[in-house]
């Protein structure tokens, strides 16, 4: 029954995506209140529904309930809870479920907060989102279903694959999907604006962060992707440029460049082209993810092997490409930059190689990824493209990537002169000099190092530089403490500071890749019981190894004592394990983790007489890796200020023993009529603003009062950020006042125009007010029937003269109408007072 609900939920779910596409687009052409809000409903209630979904798999897959495919292949008697739980997104089925309630979340997300605001884009935006969310719906539906029946269900299940079973595990293919998801927000955003030609800063401001909550968790899964390698895997590494780390990373670069462009849109009204092709372009990327995953064309260890889906994904994302290049090209006169690049020497400038560089880097990698299908499909020879390719080819990139961070910060808008460059770049230059020396004193001679010193130092001078100036600037312009100035940079310019820490996250994973990569020292052993082997300053003694089997797995744990100097300092226990179940072994390495080592070692084999052989790493500064990815989390976190509230996590009290389904009605039965009624619940939740009276079409904005007021509030920006650049030096006295000279003869010229488009339209508000006011009064006439005694005009209780010949209202009686003496003090027909 729980599964049969599940069933029926999905196929409501479908009808009402379907529904909110069609209706999206309906409400955006007429500008229909009660359609949008139809639309919004139809949000939530998908999203309640497929939530019902994903709860019938999860608790079936805790009952352990045999009878369903996806349950017998993915979990076992034996898996523990939170592997049951898990193991939803071990099957293609059930990651593609944990995709759509992802999707719908953000969905109804989306629905809740443009109530009140983005009124032209809701409309186009809700209906591409529910658009992915039908295409989604319809392979879980229709072509793999997790509530997928087996004819007889068998005693036990298939269990997890082993490889899975590790805590980086259970959280990283969510925060991957969330980055994933949350990538289809602003291309839905785009879409809107493209559609409706608002193509202003009015879509960047409502896609700016959701674009930073996609860097954020792209940037969390693929750290915690990376853990997971380091740990399971047991190769030594965290990252082999595999064909699906590849996918997962080039959305993160395209993003990434799209972060730092969008910044001279919203300050110059420039790169409106490509910073909508960069939005496309990251929400392709994480389609193209997913089918790689789920197609099979390439051989990972993260894809879920063979699949039917891959021509479904395939034509989807090729949909996807050409409809937004058409909607693109159509829409260039309106895309046009309303500025030009002043200079050279300038952040606009920065930026742009910058984003080239990004771009560079993601196509990079792209065509390392797909070249052993192109080789294959043109030569007939399929071949492999390796980590030295992206080593050689991305390194180079990466490390002018590296030295553009450090540059776009100290230089200012629009130009900077010779002078100012020298001034701004003493310091930060004298840091690299400084890490340059010290790396050549400590003997650390090889090529990498000797270029990446420099220009880490460098960019780290000049992050240190900034908060220094950033702080002293509020000493003196406020007269706060140093500490209270420091912290409040961070309240006042979260965006630019919490930036700042990103790029000191990002020097910190680059010294833990550089010193893993080029000082790693690899060992391998064959040692009898109470043999030693030396690496590094450490020695490693083995003292025996534990042979052990249960009904699921054979476990073979080895006991390495590891010394320093004579000082045994720790002991490592690495494992080998089998499942004769999955025929799969599965590694745990031995792991002892310092802030300048690690010592990773492996059970490579073993003999039943005791003796093995062990693979020995040392990994020099791999846990600034981990360090410096949870700095630049941080750092996107302080972005996001004010913080959100911490997320409440809701426990369920029913642990009800489960019970096999022994209804009399079949599971066809049972998920029509749960169909039925699901969709007659979202018939009516759904369709209950139609009933709400008279539709009332949506006002149509003044847009040229708009955009007069979006480049009023640029202009305000760019003076606030002259101003700051002046405080911290970065542009000399004389550039200063003359930008600012120009800056605010544009501001006054629109504040003109403003000020008579706002005369204009409150003259057009009056007469409007006056039109109503004398329709009104001509209803209130009709009303209570008086008439002028001289002419017979209707007249209105509080006129005072007939408004065709003038007779003044006295002669008449204000109740009903009858003629009275000049004299008179009461009405003679009704007694009214006069």
């Amino acid at each position: 029954m729980i599964a049969d609900a599940g069933r029926a939920a999905l196929l409501v779910a479908l009808i009402l995506a379907s529904y909110g596409v069609a209706a999206g687009i309906f409400a955006g052409r007429t500008r229909r209140d009660d359609v949008l809000l139809s639309v919004r409903r139809a949000a939530w209630a998908c999203f309640a529904l497929v939530l019902v979904a994903a709860a019938a798999l999860i608790a079936s897959l805790v009952a352990k309930d045999y009878s369903l495919r996806f349950v017998a292949l993915y979990t076992s008697n034996d898996a523990p809870l939170n592997y049951a739980v898990t193991s939803m997104w071990a099957g293609n089925a059930g990651s593609l479920l944990l995709w759509v309630v992802v999707l719908m979340l953000f969905t109804s997300i989306v629905a809740l907060t443009t109530r009140h605001q983005y009124r032209e884009l809701a409309p186009y935006a809700l209906a591409v989102l529910m658009g992915v969310g039908v295409f989604f719906l319809t392979m879980i539906n229709f072509l793999d279903s997790p509530f997928q029946r087996l004819p007889v269900p068998p005693p036990d299940g298939r269990g997890l694959n082993p490889l899975l079973e590790n805590y980086w595990m259970q959280i990283h293919p969510p925060a991957l999907y969330l980055g994933y998801v949350s990538a289809a927000v602003p291309f839905a955003f785009a879409v809107a604006a493209l559609v409706t030609r608002r193509l202003d800063a009015e879509w960047i401001k409502g896609t700016h962060r959701w674009t930073l909550l996609t860097w954020a968790f792209l940037s969390l899964g693929n750290l915690l992707g990376a853990k997971w390698a380091y740990e399971t895997l047991g190769w030594g590494g965290y990252w082999g440029w595999d064909p699906v780390e590849n996918a997962a990373i080039m959305p993160w670069f395209t993003a990434t460049a799209f972060l730092h462009s969008v910044m001279i849109q919203e300050r110059r009204g420039m790169m409106k082209v490509w910073n909508v092709s960069l939005i496309v372009a990251t929400f392709c990327l994480t389609i193209f993810g997913t089918f790689l995953v789920r197609s099979g064309v390439l051989t990972s260890v993260h894809s879920f092997g063979l699949s039917n889906l891959g021509p479904f994904f395939f034509g989807f994302l090729g949909f996807v490409i050409l409809g937004s290049i058409a909607l693109i090209v159509s829409r260039l006169k309106d895309l046009r930059s309303e500025a030009t690049l002043d200079s050279v020497l300038s952040r606009e400038s920065s930026f742009l190689v910058n984003n080239l560089l990004l771009i560079g880097a993601a196509f990079a990698i792209f065509w390392g990824t797909v070249y052993p299908l192109v080789s294959e499909a043109t030569r007939g020879l399929k071949v492999t493209v390796g980590a030295p390719y992206y080593d050689e080819v991305v390194g180079p990139i990466l490390l002018a990537i590296f030295l553009l961070m450090g540059i776009g910060p100290l230089i200012a808008w629009r130009r900077a002169t010779a002078a100012n460059l020298v001034r701004n770049f003493r310091f930060p230059i004298g840091v690299g000099l400084a890490a340059l020396l010290a790396c050549i004193a400590l003997g650390l001679r090889q090529i990498p190092t000797l270029l990446a010193a420099p220009v880490l130092g460098f960019v780290l001078g000049g992050v240190i530089l900034e908060f220094a100036r950033g702080a002293r600037a509020r000493v003196r312009g406020f007269g706060e403490p140093w500490p209270t100035a420091f912290a409040r940079l961070f309240a006042r310019h979260p965006s630019r500071y919490g930036g700042y820490l990103v790029h000191v996250g990002m020097i910190l994973i680059a010294v833990g890749v550089i010193g893993s990569k080029v000082y790693q020292d690899a060992s391998e052993a064959t040692l009898q019981p109470g043999g030693s082997t030396q690496i590094g300053g450490y020695t490693l003694r083995y003292e025996g190894l534990n042979q052990t089997a249960t009904a699921t797995r054979e476990v073979n744990r080895a006991t390495v004592a590891v010394l320093s100097d004579g000082r045994q300092v720790g002991t490592l226990y690495p494992e080998k394990n089998f499942f004769p179940m999955q025929q799969q072994p599965q590694t745990i390495v031995g792991l002892r983790s310092t802030l300048a080592d690690d010592l990773y070692v492996v059970l490579a084999a073993w003999q039943p007489s005791g003796e093995i052989t062990l693979k020995s790493y040392l990994n020099p500064l791999v846990a600034w890796i981990w360090i410096g990815g949870a700095v630049a989390l941080l750092g996107s976190l302080v972005c996001f200020l004010p913080g959100p509230r911490p997320a409440r996590t809701r426990r369920t009290q029913d642990e009800a023993t489960p019970r096999s389904c022994d209804c009399r009605r079949g599971p066809v039965t049972n998920t029509l009529l749960l169909a039925l009624a699901f969709a007659a619940a979202a018939f009516i939740f759904v369709g209950w603003p139609f009933f709400q009276g008279r539709p009332r079409p949506q006002a149509r904005r003044d847009d040229a009062l708009a955009e007069l007021r979006r480049k009023r509030d640029s202009i305000y920006a760019a003076l606030r950020e002259l101003e700051f650049d002046a405080r911290t030096g970065k542009i000399s006295p004389k550039d200063h006042a003359e930008l600012s000279e120009s800056y605010k003869r544009q501001a006054i010229a629109l504040l003109k125009q403003l000020d008579e488009r706002t005369r204009d339209e409150l003259l057009a508000i009056d007469d409007e007010i006056e039109r109503e006011v004398a329709s009104r009064r001509t209803t209130t006439r009709r009303r209570t029937g008086l008439r002028c005694v001289a002419c017979g005009a209707a007249m209105d209780a509080s006129d005072r003269f007939c408004r065709q010949c003038g007779v003044p209202r006295s002669r008449s009686c204000t109740r009903c109408g009858a003629a009275v003496e000049t004299g008179d003090r009461f009405c003679p027909r009704c007694g009214a007072g006069l």
